[in-house]
């Protein structure tokens, strides 16, 4: 069965989504950038984000007059979304590209009106008939996947005059005063932009997925249920108690550890998204994850997941790819010599699989059994060798 992709389900299930985004409110630790206005209600396109996904990197923050906004203004400003790229859905090795996390832009669209989504998104879209030049300008909108929120602002920000728009700020990953801002701003600003965005950049700490913090020390018990297998979505309470703490340290060590987790959930959105129809094994073994830590997610995922199950070849190529993470890891031991000869059985099993799955009518899904039939053979040589030394 071939696994059919159009741009316009894509954004289907991006509005599925964003029924549960989260909301405002959260209590912020000293010295960190509080926002309102990421909320489902306010969400008008590009992906999903939540409040935790505006700290602990450098921001773009962009108004813009929805009233005003015209094409002349999406190709004036086309060069906004590019300063944070995203790997091309169509020309990533999925496999193994890790999605950059070290700027974002985001849009804050006010005057909105009665203007629908897709009306909105049609103007970020190269008009019918244009030429390569206008296609490729229009590309940073659609590829780089930024987010549009209706009145998205920090909290405190005093009410901007429209005669002010556009409004461009940067912030840096802690603090809560701008490295950059601009009212009535114009692409000539562009350089200065990515001076004040090299700044923030330059100045973030060491950050360790899925927690933020390499060796917590407030919350090992945090690490150590993760570890153990305990969804995310559950240990987001003790994380969220912990940034009211009194000592700043704890409080400072619980709002990364609470903001590292979600941008974890908010990252796997995205990625399954862009990976799904180039890569579709991939896509499967991210929507695991996802679903294993963040089970409520499964709610608003559902028209992904259906179309990974109507076509069983994503699901046994798939779970082949489970495999070879889980066995090419580094850390992988067998826990003796018996289960390295069982676990090479399977591997072999599994190599048959990937010829007939490299037959696949499907481009994609024949590209990724090609791939994996490689490191397949890999791990078949390996695996005797991954047993504790006496």
């Amino acid at each position: 069965m071939k696994l059919k992709l159009m741009t316009t389900a894509c954004a289907a299930l991006l509005a599925t989504a964003a029924k549960a985004a989260p909301g405002q409110g959260d209590t912020v630790a000293e010295g960190y950038m509080d926002w309102t206005g990421v909320v489902s209600k306010n969400f008008v396109m590009g992906r999903l984000i939540t409040p935790s996904d505006l700290r602990h990197k450098a921001v773009v923050y962009v108004v813009l007059d929805g009233s005003k906004l015209t094409r002349e203004v999406v190709e004036e400003f086309c060069a906004l979304p590019g300063i944070a790229p995203m790997p091309a859905s169509h020309a990533t090795q999925w496999e193994t590209q890790e999605l950059p996390r070290s700027k974002i832009v985001v849009f804050s669209v006010r005057n909105m009106g009665k203007m629908t989504q897709k009306e909105f998104a049609a103007l970020f879209v190269p008009p019918k008939g244009a030429d390569t030049k206008v296609i490729y300008q229009y590309r940073p909108w659609t590829e780089n996947k930024a987010p549009f929120y209706k009145d998205l602002k920090p909290v405190g920000e005093a009410d901007m005059a429209d005669d002010k728009l556009p409004y461009v700020a940067v912030y840096g990953g802690e603090g809560t005063e701008p490295l950059y801002a601009k009212e009535k701003w114009v692409p000539a600003e562009m350089k200065n932009v990515q001076t004040a965005v090299k700044k923030a950049v330059s100045g973030l700490g060491e950050w360790k997925a899925p927690l933020g913090v390499e060796e917590p020390q407030f919350f090992k018990k945090v690490a150590a249920e993760m570890a153990k297998g305990k969804p995310a979505q559950n240990l987001l309470p003790q994380l969220k108690a912990g940034i009211k703490s009194k000592n700043p340290d704890q409080a400072k060590e619980a709002q990364i550890m609470f903001d590292a987790l979600n941008q974890y959930k908010s990252d796997l959105m995205l990625r399954i998204q862009l990976e799904l129809h180039s890569a579709p094994a991939r896509a499967y073994y991210d929507f695991n994850i996802l679903m294993k830590n963040f089970p409520s997610e499964k709610k608003n995922m559902q028209a992904i997941d259906a179309r990974m199950k109507a076509n069983k070849e994503i699901g046994a190529l798939g779970k082949i790819f489970e495999k070879i993470m889980l066995w090419g890891s580094d850390d992988y031991v067998c826990k003796n010599a018996a289960e390295a000869k069982k676990n090479v059985q399977e591997l072999q099993k599994y190599r048959k699989m990937l010829d007939l799955l490299a037959a696949s009518q499907n481009a994609q899904l024949q590209g990724e059994a090609m791939l994996f039939q490689s490191q397949i053979d890999a791990l078949i040589e390996i695996m005797p060798t991954k047993v504790p030394l006496k």
